[in-house]
């Protein structure tokens, strides 16, 4: 048998410029910047504008190919109905009912989505020069530009319900 080390290895995507999509691996930093395998670097200044560590909170994303999709799918118009009942009925489980039925209260679910914003000097001089609601069109464009906003969606309150369910007063509960 050989004795290698089990060390975890430091991974960035880059979400932005020439090479967004791509995975380096880090093989050193220095004062001043991250140097990668691939013989690539970013400067610390600037890596949480074109970077995103990938570790198991931040899986790495998908990005389209913007040459291969030229038309602009039509957006689906959601009905407020569809929010407050969402439809559970293609999930086949016999836990849903039970779901259904059961006694309910208002629970905050904490949830974080990186993204990446302008700064807030930038919103604000959109705000003051248009006469249209500047956060909704940004929130829009962010949701435009997640591959699978309902995946998305499923799995960061996946780990929200696990963090609420796993830390909450009554402990003994088993992970399964």
């Amino acid at each position: 048998m050989s004795n290698q080390i089990n060390e975890e290895v430091e991974k960035y995507q880059w979400i932005k410029g020439d090479n967004q999509g791509t995975v380096e691996v880090v093989k050193s930093t220095d004062d001043k910047f991250i140097l990668f395998k691939s013989g690539k670097r970013c400067n610390h200044a600037v890596l949480g504008e074109f970077m995103m560590k990938i570790d198991l909170e931040n899986p790495v994303l998908h990005f389209d190919d913007p040459l291969a999709a030229s038309v602009v799918p039509n957006k689906k118009v959601v009905d407020s109905t569809d929010i407050d009942k969402p439809d559970v009925h293609n999930i086949t489980s016999p836990i849903i009912p039970l779901l259904e039925k059961a006694k309910t209260k208002k629970t905050k679910l904490n949830t974080r989505i990186q993204m990446d914003l302008p700064s807030k000097e930038f919103i604000d001089v959109l705000q003051n020069s248009w006469d249209e609601d500047i956060l909704t069109i940004q929130a829009e464009y962010i949701v435009s530009k997640i591959e699978d906003p309902k995946e998305f969606l499923i799995e960061k309150i996946k780990v929200a319900l696990s963090e609420w369910f796993y830390t909450s007063p009554k402990a003994n509960r088993s992970k399964k």
